[in-house]
């Protein structure tokens, strides 16, 4: 009905808004670099062996940052609804 188009409007950018939301890309889990030494009966080094694996004592990586740009409808009319009183 012409009556809830302003309604139908207001739900509709709110769909395509959540729906463009590009969320932001996972954040690599750190990683260290150790090496394994082989050694021969004289203690001397036979081989040495490089591996990359996750370091659980890094910090943890920042939370990623809220989206700010994102238009809630709702927000909007109690805002107005309290500036008219």
């Amino acid at each position: 009905m012409p009556d809830g188009l302003e309604a139908l409007s207001r739900l509709s950018i709110v769909v395509l808004d959540v729906a463009t939301l590009d969320p932001p890309a996972t954040p690599e889990q750190p990683t260290k670099t150790v090496k394994r030494y082989t050694y021969n009966k004289e203690g001397r080094v036979e081989t040495e062996e490089t591996f990359t694996r996750p370091d659980p004592d890094a910090p943890k990586p920042s939370a990623a940052p809220v989206r700010k740009d994102f238009y809630n409808p709702l927000q909007t009319q109690v805002q107005l609804r309290g500036k008219g009183r």
